[in-house]
């Protein structure tokens, strides 16, 4: 973690914000911007606008189905992530599941080998994936920085691969429990899913730290987005 994300991190820690209208903001944002990034990785372009405003009950023109369904779902599958963390929850194998059966409506791992072209990546044979996983909460455990953890987490996931084009999806749920289970508000990433794909090709092909860039950037704009509202709202 860079030396600047850690001060503001120490900067937001410090300074506990009561108000209510801040506590309502931040608890919205958190759903709607990790949506909005899980949404861009499927591929579906959204004005963040319209997706706010769908998620306090207004209609988006030109939505698929399918995608009316991922937002329903996401909000369901957010709820009950929010809960396990209220009842301080570690995430395993089988609360990721859970997660991902709400998500998706039904979850299981992969029963093929693919060859991930876009990421320059073959993963683990299939019948590894349950045992990979498992290896993975294990490491997880041993890693007491939770924006460290959440980082590796979404990196270790998608290197198991478990659940072929969804992966990507799952393996962000992984990084905003843990930065949720934490306290710490949740980024949405500052790219789509063509350069999220360039950026995991750069990491498999050449262990480029580039995604890390990525997402600590991501992490540092939104910590200083809720540090002025919090600070504005203190003065209302």
């Amino acid at each position: 973690m860079n030396d600047t994300l850690e001060a503001k991190l120490k900067t937001f820690n410090e300074n506990y914000f009561e108000n209510k209208e801040y506590r309502a903001w931040l608890n919205n944002s958190n759903l709607w911007l990790s949506l909005y990034t899980c949404l861009r990785l499927r591929g579906v372009e959204m004005d963040k606008r319209e997706l706010v405003d769908m998620l306090n009950g207004g209609i988006v023109q030109d939505l698929s189905i399918n995608t009316y369904n991922f937002i329903h779902n996401f909000k369901a599958m957010f709820k009950d992530m929010q809960a396990s963390v209220q009842m301080k929850d570690d995430l395993n194998e089988k609360l990721l599941l859970r997660f991902c059966n709400i998500l998706f409506e039904e979850a299981e791992y992969r029963k093929t080998n693919p060859i991930i072209y876009k990421w320059g990546y073959i993963p683990p044979h299939f019948t590894e994936v349950s045992e990979k996983i498992v290896t993975t909460f294990k490491k997880a455990r041993t890693i007491s920085n939770p924006v460290s953890k959440a980082y590796f987490m979404h990196q270790a996931i998608c290197t198991v691969y478990p659940f072929s084009e969804d992966t990507s999806i799952v393996a962000c749920i992984a990084m905003y429990y843990e930065l949720l289970k934490a306290g710490i508000p949740l980024p949405s990433f500052t790219v789509d899913n063509e350069d999220y794909d360039k950026l995991m090709l750069e990491y498999f092909e050449h262990g480029s730290k580039d995604f890390k860039t990525m997402f600590e950037n991501s992490l540092l704009n939104r910590l200083d987005s809720v540090l002025v509202f919090g600070f504005e709202s203190r003065e209302r």
